[in-house]
């Protein structure tokens, strides 16, 4: 894989936190390079360098994403519970309306109609349905880091109704990232879908 577009790492990080998320997820280490599987594409994370799946260095957001990802892996796996809104969790108030814009409001106003559509480009993020639809006309379950899915539930639009959507964190979402890259990785999944249902 090449490596001489590889751009650095926001900050440094030690091998022994990159073999620490090795062990306790599916991100695989090898040669102090963490592979980690964002939204099913891997990126590799070194002490001091991010790259891409073609060797290309990542934006800066998704550089500073994973280097938090990393930094903050807990000593101590939080256990799998509730779900819970962006507005729910602690610290988020000044970013509310913005992520609500990013995300729901993208999803609502790029696929009111289109639900097939939403569907093809959730797989392509690797979305999956998931088996209780919890009275939605589509419940997707997306894999964007180990340990940390997010979930979109989404109703078409029916007159005299009009689509609905929301996405759906884990709480223990905050033991691995912070509200900002929090912000970032929903509006970075709502992006990536409203690209493909603009093609």
């Amino acid at each position: 894989m090449q490596q001489s577009n590889s751009g650095p790492a926001p900050g440094p990080v030690h091998p022994d936190q990159l073999a620490a998320v090795a062990k306790n997820s599916e991100a695989a280490l090898e040669n102090q390079h963490l592979q980690i599987p964002f939204f099913e594409t891997r990126y590799r994370l070194g002490p001091t360098t991010v790259c891409g799946p073609t060797g290309e260095r990542p934006t800066e957001t998704i550089c500073d994403l994973l280097v938090n990802y990393v930094l903050n892996f807990p000593a101590v796996l939080p256990k799998t519970d509730r779900l819970v809104s962006f507005r729910e969790l602690e610290g988020a108030g000044p970013l509310v309306v913005s992520f609500a814009n990013n995300t729901n409001k993208t999803i609502m106003t790029t696929f009111a109609g289109k639900r097939p559509l939403l569907e093809a480009a959730a797989g392509d993020l690797g979305g999956r349905p998931r088996n209780h639809a919890c009275g939605f006309d589509l419940s997707l379950k997306f894999q964007a880091l180990p340990h940390i899915p997010l979930y979109l539930q989404f109703n078409d639009a029916e007159a005299p109704f009009p689509a609905q959507c929301s996405l759906l964190l884990e709480a223990s979402i905050e033991a691995f990232l912070d509200m900002r890259s929090i912000f970032t990785l929903g509006t970075f999944l709502c992006g990536q879908l409203a690209a493909r249902g603009y093609d």
